[in-house]
């Protein structure tokens, strides 16, 4: 196994409080990152178009990658909580491949010390042993309380093609490779591959790769467009910048602005 397409990558570890109720609207904005949250003061509620969760002092909430949602700060005398962010190399296990839903944790006051040793210790170069050692850790046991679901298509030919897309994405990779993987013609492997996936295969590498370029956008600021572009496997920046506005709606100078002033949750 190579593990390295298993890393979590762009890790954040801070403190976030508000003084008085107030709300964020994200409904625009997809989370450019995983986030783990735990309340220490206040109460949150986290609001998607399809549901409400409630999170009070010493429970933990969890934001999926891409999740469009409204946070309230609830508590009249003020909120506070402590707030991980990452995401992952590929689009692999142990987050890849899966639906998640916004969702909170109850039951475990003990994972504070380690939200709390990650925000004092993330950015201390010496530390960075134990850092890895605390935050895969706690990962770990976060991730054992999720509830998700497996994106698993029913034709097993194509998720053969999918699974490859899903950690090759930013190489070059022709319908025809495609095809052969899924051991069909590439006239019917491209029908298939639509039906299965609401995408085209052209359109499955491309989400892939904006995927990509988020984490690098908001993980590297001092990363240019153009390395970004040719990192996320673009053939020119030209290309990247019109499919990228097209998938998010803004430039990915736009993009990184706006992300850059993102409150981050």
């Amino acid at each position: 196994m190579n593990i390295s397409k298993h890393a979590l990558s762009s890790i954040q570890c801070n403190e976030y409080s508000k003084k008085k109720y107030c709300e964020e609207d994200y409904s625009n904005l997809p989370r450019p990152f995983f986030t783990f949250a735990y309340v220490t003061k206040g109460k949150i509620e986290c609001v998607t178009s399809d549901l409400i969760v409630e999170v009070d002092v010493g429970e933990i909430f969890f934001i999926p990658y891409h999740a469009k949602y409204k946070l309230r700060w609830t508590a009249p005398d003020g909120t506070s909580f402590c707030a991980l962010h990452f995401n992952c190399k590929q689009f692999t296990e142990p987050f890849g491949n899966k639906t998640f839903l916004p969702q909170k944790i109850s039951g475990h006051p003990e994972y504070y010390d380690d939200f709390a040793y990650l925000r004092d210790h993330i950015h201390i170069t010496e530390d960075v042993l134990r850092v890895f050692s605390v935050l895969y850790g706690l990962c770990d046991k976060l991730y054992s309380n999720l509830s998700h679901q497996s994106i698993v298509h029913i034709d097993e030919r194509i998720q053969r093609a999918v699974d490859y897309l899903n950690e090759n994405y930013r190489w070059h990779i022709s319908v025809e490779e495609l095809a052969r993987i899924s051991n069909l013609s590439p006239s019917r492997f491209y029908h298939r591959f639509k039906a299965e996936t609401g995408m085209t295969p052209i359109e499955y590498k491309n989400d892939l790769c904006i995927k990509y370029a988020i984490t690098q956008l908001v993980g590297d600021p001092q990363k240019s467009i153009e390395e970004i572009s040719a990192e996320s496997g673009f053939e020119s920046s030209t290309y990247f910048r019109r499919v990228f506005k097209s998938v998010m709606k803004r430039t990915p100078r736009e993009y990184r602005k706006v992300v850059s002033n993102y409150a981050m949750m």
